[in-house]
């Protein structure tokens, strides 16, 4: 056999041990090989989007009782809580995805995701909302807020009282 068949059956061979490693796992008690699994495909953007971790400041809350601020989700009873420090700060951190609501759900609506914002007074029985919160494409984007519920944001499109401010 001539040094450049060898070199090319030796090739071949290696190509080919290579392909079966990359397609078979070995046995756990070392008998026979059994194929490996296939390779999931890459996830494809199913219109997923994050509630932003939300750092506000309620003016008005220093030196009272610790004052409860709420993010409400529309269409549900469910409430994520805060309460403010001395120094009227709360923070509410965002969680988990958001998916749109699939057509034909109960609330009719559809491909569309649900309204979140920020109430206050939820464990009275005259709540005020200050805020609403968008969603973002991606996890904990820091949303700093500044918040006055005696006095509401001029030009603001509906009662508003909290105003975006920059990061601490």
């Amino acid at each position: 056999m001539t040094p450049s068949l060898l070199a090319l059956l030796l090739g071949a061979a290696a190509t080919v041990g290579a392909a079966s490693a990359a397609t078979t796992t070995p046995a756990s008690n070392g008998a026979t090989a059994r194929p490996a699994p296939a390779a999931s495909p890459a996830r494809v953007d199913d219109g997923v989007r994050y509630l932003p971790d939300i750092h506000g400041r309620l003016a008005g809350a220093r030196g009272f009782v610790p004052t409860n601020v709420c993010l409400r989700r529309e269409g549900s009873e469910i409430t994520q809580c805060a309460y403010t420090d001395s120094e009227g700060r709360f923070r509410l951190p965002g969680f988990g995805a958001v998916h749109p609501a699939r057509p034909g759900d109960h609330d009719g609506h559809g491909g569309e995701y649900p309204d979140y914002w920020l109430e206050l007074g939820t464990r009275t029985k005259a709540t005020r909302r200050l805020w609403t919160v968008e969603l973002f494409d991606r996890r904990h984007v820091p949303l700093h807020l500044d918040c006055d519920p005696a006095r509401p944001v001029a030009g603001a499109a509906g009662p508003v009282y909290c105003e975006r401010r920059s990061a601490p």
